[in-house]
């Protein structure tokens, strides 16, 4: 009796700590994160992270993109208006992280314990991906990544799908995570299909079967709207072919490998988990071992096999994984003074990245770099967009509507004549939709219409015409997607160039100059930037 209650009184201190360890980091998060907001708004989306942010802002109900994510930036701006826009954005990730974090404890808990529960969450919490794309809005891969965390937790709660009320969430996140993002699929596939086989495996029975038809209906239930469409199953199919790497096969496969230390993880993570991964494969006894290594390796082969450019953050939805597998290393370390010692030594060199790589405060950490002839090795990378904001580029874009703002009557049409500007055009839409600007943009082909414009922004050198159709026609051939639609070059040439001649002769009737500038500092015309206003007509 005495050793029982011995056991129960640690019990409730590791539950304890795990509460005091969830408590601090989500402190820590909303505190950091809020001075990080302070010393940068606004936070404008930009790249392709812009891209994906104008769904929020369209009118119909689904979308190129999956469309969780807009949809709820969508409502808390409509109740708490845009004007804290990136404010909005950093609570809605925050939630977010705190989800994640909760469900990465519960899966160290599920398959190890609760000392390795504490560490995940603290070296979850300590990755510089994780804490950097908390704060933008993002191409929903951090949101991928949390809610992989979810799902891999109710499968491991279904127990093999003997468990009707875990089988109905675990249903629940799957749908939730293909409406987040179409990636969602090279995630959770294989890790369901795993288990489905181990599950008939140990044995069949009507309530398992009941139960994984209940998986399949929900989750299509919840996610067809968006799926069941044509041009959303030619993207899954094509899309992974699309834009194809120019790069050299060694060059791929250090972006998925040593990127995961240059711009996710950092190097001492990312070594502790090279040390980790060797001791679980050889070492560690589990039912639910070989689950982290397919939730890990499959869709790194993916990501590796696929014709499409290679990024480090389409890997981001590994760091679960990567993490989970150093916690177990960590918590197994049988000589207790090694352990604690690696756990403080993380926690500091954690903090000290935490500040350089959210507060440009130089530690010099980002400086560290291995370079042997054409092979160079960072210990971070600061500036890969995870965790940095470019001040300069977002007071372009703050300058540009400001002087927008002066001339702005209703309706704005903006023609960009190269691209090699210093604005990309998605990004200063983005930042007008914001600020509540119209504007008038359509395909090529419709560019003779401008009955509803008022104003007319040129962003860069305004080419002739057969050169502005040279950036259109290499968008075209280099689509793999282009013979799909059908497209006659010469006839869509000769098109554009007749269209827009008469484009430029309305423009020339009925509007005239009101401002030139260049933007920033540099005299090229090619950063010139034009304004004209419809004439009055007497």
């Amino acid at each position: 009796m005495k050793i029982f209650n011995i056991n129960i009184i640690k019990n409730d201190k590791r539950c304890n700590e795990s509460i005091i360890i969830f408590i601090i980091i989500a402190i820590f998060y909303a505190i950091g994160n809020f001075i990080w907001w302070k010393l940068n708004t606004p936070i404008i989306p930009y790249n392709v992270d812009s891209l994906h942010f104008l769904d929020v802002f369209r009118s119909n109900l689904l979308y190129y993109n999956a469309p969780l994510i807009p949809y709820i930036t969508k409502i808390l701006f409509f109740l708490y208006s845009k004007e804290y826009f990136d404010l909005i954005i950093i609570f809605i990730n925050y939630i977010f992280f705190l989800i994640g974090l909760y469900c990465i404890y519960k899966i160290s808990f599920e398959i190890s314990s609760k000392k390795t529960g504490n560490i995940a969450m603290i070296l979850f919490a300590l990755v510089p991906a994780v804490y950097g794309l908390t704060r933008f809005y993002g191409r929903q891969d951090y949101h991928v990544m949390i809610i992989m965390i979810i799902n891999i937790y109710c499968l491991i709660k279904t127990d093999y799908f003997n468990d009707k009320k875990w089988s109905i969430l675990y249903a629940i996140s799957i749908g939730i995570g293909l409406m987040t993002k179409d990636v969602f699929i090279a995630y959770f596939f294989i890790p369901y299909i795993y288990i489905f086989r181990n599950s008939l495996k140990e044995s069949i029975n009507s309530k398992k079967i009941l139960n994984i038809f209940l998986i399949v209906i929900i989750a299509c239930l919840i996610s067809c709207w968006h799926y069941f469409r044509y041009l959303i199953l030619l993207k899954i199919f094509f899309e992974p072919i699309t834009e194809v790497s120019a790069g050299s096969l060694f060059y791929n496969i250090r972006e998925i490998t040593f990127g995961l230390s240059e711009e996710l993880l950092s190097f001492p993570f990312f070594i502790l988990f090279l040390v980790g991964l060797i001791w679980y494969i050889i070492k560690y006894k589990n039912k639910y071992k070989f689950l982290l290594l397919v939730w890990l390796f499959v869709p790194w082969f993916i990501i590796f096999l696929m014709k499409h450019y290679k990024d480090s953050i389409f890997c981001i939805g590994l760091i679960p994984p990567m993490i989970l597998i150093s916690s177990i290393y960590l918590s197994n370390i049988k000589i207790i003074f090694l352990r604690r010692t690696l756990i403080v030594l993380f926690i500091i060199i954690g903090l000290f990245q935490y500040i350089e790589y959210s507060y440009s405060i130089d530690f010099g950490l980002s400086k560290i770099k291995l370079n042997y002839k054409n092979f160079h090795f960072m210990y971070f990378n600061k500036y890969a967009n995870i965790s940095n904001i470019n001040k300069k580029y977002v007071k372009k874009i703050q300058d540009l509507l400001i002087i927008i703002k002066k001339y702005y009557p209703s309706t704005i049409f903006i023609n960009y004549n190269n691209n090699e500007i210093p604005i990309k055009f998605t990004d200063f839409l983005s930042y007008m939709y914001l600020n509540d600007i119209f504007f008038s943009f359509d395909t090529v082909i419709s560019w003779t219409d401008l009955s509803t414009v008022d104003m007319i922004i040129y962003i860069g050198e305004n080419l002739p015409p057969t050169k502005q159709l040279d950036f259109y026609v290499k968008d075209i051939k280099e689509h793999p997607m282009a013979s799909f639609d059908n497209i006659d070059i010469n006839h869509f040439s000769n098109e554009f160039i007749e269209m827009s001649n008469i484009r430029e002769n309305i423009i020339n009737e009925q509007f005239y100059i009101v401002d030139e500038f260049f933007l920033g500092n540099d005299q090229d015309d090619k950063y010139k930037i034009k304004i004209l206003k419809k004439k009055r007509i007497l």
